[in-house]
């Protein structure tokens, strides 16, 4: 129901749009001050908030409802659901990965909501009458610190026993007691926003893998998981990168060039078929290798690998075909997300993964929008000029893993006064941090489990253009 006071709300058009407007841009007074860095990434938000254009939707008819919030200026253009809880500040929250990875308790769409409301009169009004807290129970989000869900407004015994949920005695967060869903919006007196329902989703998921991690690897010891299933047996070194792919589920091997990332990435694959935890695997790599990973996939595993390549209908084709392996190149996934996307792959290998090393750019954007259970992630270089390039690798798999970009820096780098970095610091407290989804070896690490060198001599004649610059 919607308060008296908040009424006039109904005469609110359906959208407006908010076009961009000069605003000043913020600086950074000391990168090593993690108070000042907080300060001034926070202000960044505020900063896009005026400097994109923006499609601001009111949902519920109230201020404190929710909103659809679209970027004009963005790669993406995707919507976002925006709640706005009272008028604290503390308790708004949104759907998009920024928010809920920034550790700030904010982002862009929230900020532009705010000059929304601060733009429009029957807003501004409305908003000048909420209190510093909710009037309804409600159940949001805590982005500041450990992402959890937190309870805001006069809840009551009755109220958790609805949602089931649960306090968390080590935090203020509160848990899910069972596995019942969650419905974003005003349910009677009870309000769940829509972000929640992806941070209540993250905690189960991350529950399970836990638990699942540990059984895989338990099997692993035991001998109960083998690698027999490939038609040609794996070296030592091989079979633990492959298992570590296997338990962890999304990680990132970074081997040495030629110790076979190919064919491990490939035994883990026929090892999640075989356990019946994926049907349907996606190979991302660079166009000259698309046809290498399709003869490995054939020659190992014995199983079919469709290339995705040629016109539209071809590649529709492709994207048809019962194969159990597609495989693209990078370029091709700028114009085939939404087939990517209905693909529902079980597993997406991305090799050769430093393509995707600026976490900025449109590739990188694009992989991290295909959706999938496990990930691997291949490359031989994961540090090619910075330390950057490992964050963005990493961003494919678990952006918890480092967190957001700016505790990073902190955390692991030494910036000049301008931002710039200029150093690193730290490097074994990273090493620690990443070890659970990474794993490197060096060919020197692993000589003695290769074969001896085979060298073969093998002659062939010259073309006729060949002779005659010869002579």
């Amino acid at each position: 129901m919607i308060p008296s006071s908040l009424k006039g709300i109904k005469r609110w058009v359906k959208s407006f749009r908010l076009a961009l407007v000069r605003h000043e841009q913020p600086d950074c007074l000391d990168y090593d001050d993690e108070d000042e860095v907080r300060r001034f990434e926070i202000a960044m938000r505020v900063y896009r908030a005026h400097g994109e254009a923006y499609s601001v939707t009111p949902l519920d008819g109230r201020v404190d409802g929710a909103y659809r919030v679209v970027g004009k200026t963005g790669a993406s253009g995707e919507a976002w659901l925006v709640d706005v809880v009272d008028a604290s500040g503390t308790h708004d929250a949104c759907q998009c990965p920024d928010f809920l990875n920034n550790d700030l308790g904010t982002c862009k769409h929230i900020e532009a909501v705010r000059r929304a409301i601060a733009k429009v009169p029957e807003l501004r009004r409305a908003f000048t009458r909420l209190g510093q807290e909710p009037r309804t129970p409600t159940l949001t989000v805590s982005a500041v610190g450990a992402l959890g869900l937190v309870e805001a407004g006069p809840w009551t015994a009755r109220h958790r026993a609805r949602l089931g949920l649960v306090r968390d005695a080590a935090r203020s967060h509160v848990a899910l007691e069972d596995a019942a869903p969650l419905n974003a919006g005003f349910r009677g007196d009870l309000r769940v926003v829509h972000a929640a329902l992806r941070v209540a989703a993250l905690g189960k998921e991350r529950s399970t893998i836990a638990a699942r991690r540990a059984a895989i690897e338990a099997a692993l010891r035991a001998g109960r998981l083998r690698f027999d299933m490939l038609a040609h047996p794996l070296f030592p070194y091989q079979e633990e990168g492959a298992a570590h792919l296997v338990a962890a589920g999304r990680a990132l091997l970074a081997d040495d060039m030629g110790l076979g990332k190919t064919v491990q990435a490939i035994a883990a694959c026929e090892l999640l078929r075989a356990r019946g935890e994926a049907a349907r695997v996606l190979i991302v790599t660079c166009a000259s290798l698309k046809h290498q990973w399709q003869r490995e996939i054939e020659r190992f595993a014995g199983e079919r690998a469709v290339v995705v390549s040629g016109g539209r209908p071809e590649r529709r084709t492709a994207f048809e075909s019962d194969a159990p392996y597609k495989i693209l190149n990078y370029e091709l996934t700028w114009h085939e997300l939404a087939q990517l996307r209905s693909l529902d792959a079980d597993v997406v290998v991305f090799d050769e993964a430093q393509r995707a090393k600026n976490f900025r750019t449109k590739t990188a954007a694009t992989l991290r929008a295909i959706p999938s259970r496990f990930t691997f992630v291949l490359t031989g270089t994961p540090v090619e000029n910075r330390l950057d390039d490992l964050y963005s690798l990493l961003q494919l798999i678990e952006p918890g893993v480092l967190g957001p970009l700016w505790k990073f820096n902190l955390a692991f780098a030494r910036q000049n006064d301008r931002g710039r970095i200029v150093g690193y610091k730290n490097l074994s407290g990273l090493r620690e941090r990443i070890a659970p989804v990474m794993m490197r070896r060096r060919k020197e690490e692993v000589l003695t489990e290769l074969p001896s060198l085979t060298q073969q001599t093998r002659y062939t004649r010259l073309t006729a253009e060949q002779t005659e610059l010869e002579q």
